[in-house]
């Protein structure tokens, strides 16, 4: 059946397109006729098929004898078996996301007055960002120009809405979604499983409408959720398959395909009818609360178990997507390098959507229009004070906040405070609406017991890893035990165990058991019960000595965030020095941790009311040695953003020890190019950083550098002068390109002074790419680029049009390059020589010139087209050598008489020689070749590769000669073939770049990821190749490669000196140091053998 629409009526109806086969012929002769077969039966339904014409005219040729009758009936049959197999699968799939439509509807977070809002009604759409060279970079950047919304940018980030980029119609491939705590991890997986059960079920609601969601996929995918520490205690305890003792772990397909058929109902789905699905119809697995499994070990093995089912699946899926969410942390796992998993980073609500979230939340909370406003204006009235925007930027503290300000109108200061006042907040109005007679009575005790139950559950979830849940009868018994040694205590406690039952404050009751609604509850009571139990003076039972054993343990980090806040102002001072013992006696895995923490506590507000002396002894300890590595790579923030110190937490301590190590890094310049990003970004107009370095000028590239990354590169006359002189001592260096550090730093003013420097820098070879041009400098740079004979129609409109608008009319470089013209558009010998003679008189001799005549067509013959013009201009000495060059391209001998001497031309040769020259020529010469490009400086290496891309004409073939190992060359020059050579060369090449990567890497070849995209994950890559390579490997190229795991020794040589190695391999050393610190001894059991706690003894 077809739906159409009638051409004259409009109407529209079915019209059947299949045409009805025979399976037996009627026709004597006819395709499979059988005299034997009844009559009566050839026009029943058993004898009949429905087929397209074009496969009925197939069954039918050659009489049927390929199509015999015995095979028709079992094609109908697998066709219609298939067909019942299909509506008894949706039947079962209905079923269980209705079922689970209705269970997951609900905001559950009761004790800010959230139970009962729908997802949908208080659902914000939260940010989420890659590293701009990840691969789905371009995806995101793209929908990020489409939908801009209100997003604040994070440096080095891509950003866009979470859930308008995961529900895009472009969305492909899976998600590792990275957020702190109260971040909105699970209810984003929340909405978009919402979002597709509404779409399979015909429903109106979660159409994205209500968020501003556009354009959403069409594709409903049948969502399969799960906490992923229940199928770690699962897989721990449910495999009757497995010796006795033995940790072998179901795979999560099992899990997945007993959860459909917990959720179903009477409906069943066995393994076959699970690969049937995927196989057949668009999913979605969504994994949540990776974190949550509190044993690193086990957290490990599910994240490799994860991966593991990712390459099962996905070779037969139909359309899959898995999305995995967890905190911050780092680990050792297949998932976090595969290339399958790609990472996004929830970033913080910006004041757009904070007033979003506000709304929504008083629309829920059925306010008055007094109330509202009232709300309304005491939060903006305060909104932009540091530690109010901070408490406010992730949505489940935004709740708290709310809740506070509207039954108490208060504002706490620090994290730990607003968790303690919105819990006294809960209380009174249970206490004021008489819910239950035992909040009033024993509101005390009811705290108590369940920090008891907090710290219980967050230890046994460490030492036991179980999902942090306690069964009816466990509950019971710790109820008992916790009140044995007092009179009528049992008594109490079946009667706090009945109230329980109807859920008095945190604890809620799922299908496991009982657990607290949200982790951090957990953790808040946990550390609750820390700091009343632990004795404030004691020896290895004091608050000091918890401290020390939770500071240290990744896994207790937010419990001794929590602990921390509660301490006293004295307390407070103490921490600094308890953290400096550890650091000193600690290994370089312990080392960042422990600065991890300290940067948290900041943020935390923990230290406010300590003296900026106190403070800058904190910021100091964070910053100093590796510190400020981590902290610009994003490991000391929750959102994995370069870290900024907040106002109120220790920024001015920050910028006056980032100021002293910018001088002190003078001579060492990758250390000094992170201390003054951190510097740029963490300074404000107060601190007059900008001027103080301006003040400081030295006539070099450090200071350049330095002052690009301020955007202090100033168009007055005085700083023009200054910055030629940089200039003109950044032609030495090897690396970069002055104007590269001009444009970087935003330089908008007049050239004058600054126009010879800049020349040379393009006659040497800087080729720029410009996302527009807005200034001067653009324009000359976009100028070479347009002489050097690029194609690019938007750039010459925009460079024209830059000259047309330009006051005072445009720079000369720029006027006469306009007039030049597109190369594309130039005809005949004549223009093209006039062309190339205006380019040698504004340019010169140099890469422009060389680039430009190398670009000229070899349909143009330069000897009788009147080019040998005898004067001595730059465009004829390049042309007679051009002409030389093409009537060469077959004789090596020539190539090596005339093999220049000098750097600049040295390098037009080789140029010349791989844009013209045959491959015989090229493989002969190999080795003088591979001279010359192991000798280029870094910056001229780019340079060549990239001209090469535009000026070769011609592909060069080695394929056999590298093939048969007749030809050899360094790793440096393979990569600068690749581009230019014919596909079966390039294959032969990968197969030699993963051997030759250090010597690339090595050649400071520029931005890797196209290097890294050919190598790929099919073999593993040693870590330690990337080694001195910061530079030259960016976080997102990492993504493609699968990289060997990291010894012990290693990681702790990489975070000694992270500056010397990628941030993706700096992560991946922290996961390393992360799994050695999980196998310390437990919390629980250090508390219990160092008697913390005299209750537990």
């Amino acid at each position: 059946m077809e739906d159409v629409v009638g051409g004259n009526s409009g109407l529209e109806s079915s019209v059947v397109v299949g045409e009805e086969a025979h399976i037996y012929g009627f026709a004597v002769g006819g395709p499979r006729y059988d005299p034997t077969f009844p009559e009566e039966r050839l026009e029943t339904y058993e004898n009949r098929i429905l087929l397209c014409q074009k496969h009925h005219t197939i069954i039918d040729s050659q009489g049927g004898v390929e199509f015999n009758a015995k095979t028709l009936i079992r094609m109908k049959s697998d066709h219609e078996q298939g067909l019942r197999r299909d509506q008894r699968l949706m039947s079962a799939a209905k079923a269980y996301l209705g079922g689970q439509m209705e269970a997951d509807d609900r905001v559950q977070f009761r004790q800010a007055r959230l139970d009962g809002p729908t997802v949908e009604s208080m659902f914000v759409d939260v940010p989420f960002g890659c590293r701009k060279e990840s691969p789905p970079a371009d995806f995101l950047e793209r929908l990020a120009k489409a939908h801009p919304g209100d997003l604040r940018p994070e440096p080095g980030f891509v950003a866009t809405g979470a859930a308008q980029a995961l529900l895009h119609p472009g969305w492909t491939g899976n998600a590792l979604i990275i957020g702190g705590p109260g971040q909105g991890k699970s209810t984003l997986l929340q909405y978009i499983c919402q979002f597709h059960r509404a779409r399979y079920l015909g429903r109106d609601e979660y159409s994205g409408d209500v968020q501003g969601l556009k354009p959403v996929t069409t594709t409903a995918r049948i969502p399969v959720k799960i906490e992923l520490r229940r199928y770690a205690e699962w897989s721990l305890n449910h495999d009757p398959r497995a010796p006795l003792g033995s940790q072998r772990w179901l795979p999560i397909e099992v899990f997945l395909m007993e959860e459909l058929n917990r959720g179903s109902g009477v409906h069943e789905i066995n393994a076959e009818d699970f690969t049937h699905l995927v196989a057949n119809y668009p999913m979605l697995i969504a994994l949540d609360g990776l974190d949550e499994v509190a044993n690193l070990e086990h957290r490990e093995r599910t994240a490799d178990e994860i991966a593991a089912m990712a390459g099962r699946l996905s070779p037969d899926a139909h359309d899959l997507t898995i999305i995995v969410a967890t905190r911050p942390g780092h680990m050792q796992s297949r998932l976090l390098n595969s290339p399958l998993f790609p990472r996004f980073n929830l970033l913080t609500m910006s004041a757009g959507l904070r007033l979003q979230y506000l709304n929504r939340w008083i629309q829920v909370s059925e306010l008055t229009d007094v109330q509202a406003q009232a709300l309304r204006q005491t939060y903006l009235s305060h909104e932009e004070l540091p530690h109010i925007r901070d408490l406010a930027s992730y949505p489940m503290q935004f709740a708290i906040l709310l809740h506070l300000l509207r039954d108490r109108g208060l504002f706490p200061k620090q994290r730990t405070e607003l968790y303690a006042e919105y819990l006294k907040a809960f209380l009174d109005r249970e206490e004021t609406e008489n819910k239950d007679p035992l909040v009033s009575s024993q509101r005390t005790v009811l705290m108590q017991v369940h920090a008891y139950l907090g710290w219980h559950l967050q230890a046994a979830a460490e030492s036991s890893g179980d999902s942090g849940q306690l069964p009816r009868s466990a509950l019971r018994g710790l109820l008992r035990s916790y009140f044995a040694d007092q009179s009528s205590g049992l008594e109490f406690a079946e009667e706090l165990f009945k109230s329980m039952e109807s859920r008095v404050l945190c604890l809620v009751e799922r299908e496991e058991g009982f657990q607290f609604e949200v982790q951090s509850l957990r953790e808040y009571f946990a550390a609750l019960y820390a700091h009343e139990n632990a004795d404030p003076r004691g020896k290895r039972n004091s608050r000091v000595a918890c401290f020390e054993a939770m500071v240290k343990r990744p896994y207790w980090l937010n419990v001794c965030r929590f602990f921390v806040g509660m301490f006293t102002t004295i307390e407070i001072r103490g921490i600094h020095s308890t953290l400096q013992d550890l650091m000193d006696k600690a290994d370089p895995g312990l080392a960042t941790h422990l600065r991890i923490v300290a940067a948290r506590l900041l943020d935390d507000r923990s230290y406010q009311g300590q003296s900026d002396r106190e403070v800058g002894r904190v910021v100091e300890f964070i910053l100093k040695g590796p510190g400020v590595v981590f902290s610009e790579d994003g490991f000391l923030d929750d959102a994995g953003s370069p870290h900024v110190f907040a106002g109120d937490a220790g920024r001015a301590s920050a910028v006056d020890w980032l100021r002293n190590e910018v001088v002190a890094t003078s001579g060492e310049p990758a250390r000094r190019e992170l201390v003054s990003a951190s510097l740029g970004r963490n300074s404000t107009e107060d601190e007059d950083v900008r001027a103080w370095w301006r003040d400081g000028f030295q006539p070099n590239t450090d200071w350049l550098a330095v002052a690009s990354q301020f955007g202090i590169v100033a168009p007055t006359r005085r700083d023009r002068s200054r910055l030629a002189k940089c200039l003109e001592a950044s032609k030495d260096s090897e690396t970069r390109w002055g104007t590269e550090l001009l444009l970087r730093g935003g330089y908008a003013g007049i050239m004058d002074e600054l126009t010879g420097p800049v020349l040379h820098d393009l006659n040497d070879g800087l080729i720029t790419e410009l996302a527009g041009i807005g200034t001067q400098l653009e324009a000359v740079c976009a100028a070479a680029k347009i002489a050097a004979g690029s194609v690019d129609l938007a750039l010459w409109s925009d460079l024209s049009a830059f000259a047309a608008r330009s006051q005072g009319g445009p720079n000369e470089v720029v006027a006469r390059s306009v007039q030049l013209g597109r190369a594309a558009n130039v005809a005949g010998g004549t223009q093209w020589r006039k062309r190339l003679e205006e380019i040698g008189r504004i340019w010169g001799q140099g890469w422009v010139l060389a680039q430009a005549v190398a670009m000229t067509p070899l349909t143009i013959d330069l000897e009788n087209e009147g080019w040998l013009i005898s004067d001595d201009t730059a465009a004829s000495a390049a042309v007679r050598w051009e002409v030389q060059v093409r009537a060469h391209r077959d004789d090596p001998a020539w190539w090596t008489d005339v093999y220049p001497g000098d750097p600049l031309p040295q390098r037009i040769w080789l140029l010349d020689l791989l844009a013209h020259a045959k491959s015989r020529v090229v493989a002969d010469l190999m080795p003088q070749v591979d001279l010359l490009v192991c000798s280029l400086a870094p910056r001229h290496f780019r340079s060549l590769q990239m001209s090469l891309k535009r000026t070769a004409p011609t592909l060069i073939d080695l394929q056999e000669r590298l093939r048969l190992n007749l030809l050899s060359a360094d790793g440096r020059t393979l990569w600068l073939l690749r581009g230019i050579c014919t596909d079966g060369t390039q294959a032969q090449i990968d197969k030699r770049l993963r051997s030759a990567l250090a010597e690339i890497l090595a050649a400071g070849a520029g931005d890797s990821t196209e290097l890294l995209k050919a190598i790929g994950a099919a073999k593993t890559t040693a870590v330690s190749v990337f080694k001195n390579c910061r530079d030259s490997v960016s976080a997102g190229g990492m993504e493609y490669l699968k990289l060997t795991a990291m010894p012990m020794k290693l990681a702790h040589e990489v975070l000694s000196a992270p500056e010397e190695w990628p941030t993706a391999v700096v992560g991946q050393a922290l996961g390393r140091v992360s799994g050695a610190l999980a196998k310390l001894e437990p919390v629980g059991e250090i508390a219990i053998k160092d008697q913390w706690f005299p209750r537990d003894d």
